[in-house]
């Protein structure tokens, strides 16, 4: 049941893209120009009558109008989002850092909030689970702990579910890097990375800004925003 509603949430997802829509677009311009000329080319070798060309070719322009009114009505009340990093209010021991999310669309925005890690380090955390299956727990632990440092004002966790933003609105979140910073020296012994913070709607459209460089050595570390 589960797997059947992950399939058909993807297909909505799929079919409310922006690449499907402009396929569908121009898959309709080609059928159009194709039959148009057909029936032109019908005409001429008189198979067809001018009258039934009429009535096709006026079929089809309704049909297209039809289709590039709800396309630009859907474009119209589109979101879009954007992330601004806010000025750090708290000490460098404390390293949490602001970010406002904005939504300066027509339409509301519903996104998913979160935090991911360079590549290089990935695959350095995750050399120390040879097996297969124990590597997956690793970096599910390691995803669990990078979005549980998403709080909002009020100090509570943010939820890795979807966040509605009414067009013009915006929401405050805080990372704790420090809390991401000491669960990694905890389970390796060495390293730099940076993080970054992720807004995704659900166009799959993504909006990234760099949070800060880590490093950490011999229980020592250190954190450096850009």
């Amino acid at each position: 049941m589960k797997s059947i509603y992950s399939y058909t949430k993807k297909i909505k997802i799929l079919v409310a893209s922006r690449p499907f829509i402009i396929f569908i677009f121009g898959f309709i311009c080609g059928f159009i120009v194709t039959v148009g000329g057909s029936l032109l080319i019908l005409t001429k070798l008189r198979i067809i009558g001018l009258g039934d060309l009429g009535e096709w070719i006026g079929a089809l322009a309704t049909v297209f109008a039809v289709i590039v009114s709800l396309y630009l009505a859907r474009s119209a009340n589109k979101p879009k989002l954007s992330i601004e990093r806010l000025p750090c209010k708290s000490g460098p021991s404390h390293r949490k850092y602001d970010f406002e999310i904005v939504n300066c669309g027509t339409g509301s925005a519903n996104i998913r909030i979160s935090l991911t890690i360079d590549d290089d380090f990935l695959n350095l955390y995750l050399l120390q689970f040879p097996e297969r299956v124990v590597r997956e727990v690793g970096r599910l632990n390691l995803f669990q702990v990078l979005n549980s440092a998403i709080i909002d004002n009020s100090g509570a966790e943010i939820s890795y579910d979807r966040h509605f933003i009414s067009p013009k609105e915006n929401i405050i979140v805080t990372v704790d890097v420090k809390k991401i910073v000491n669960w990694l020296k905890s389970q390796v012994e060495s390293g730099k990375g940076n993080l970054e913070i992720v807004v995704q709607d659900v166009d799959g459209i993504e909006k990234k800004e760099q949070i800060c460089d880590f490093s950490f050595e011999n229980k020592e570390s250190y954190v450096k925003v850009h």
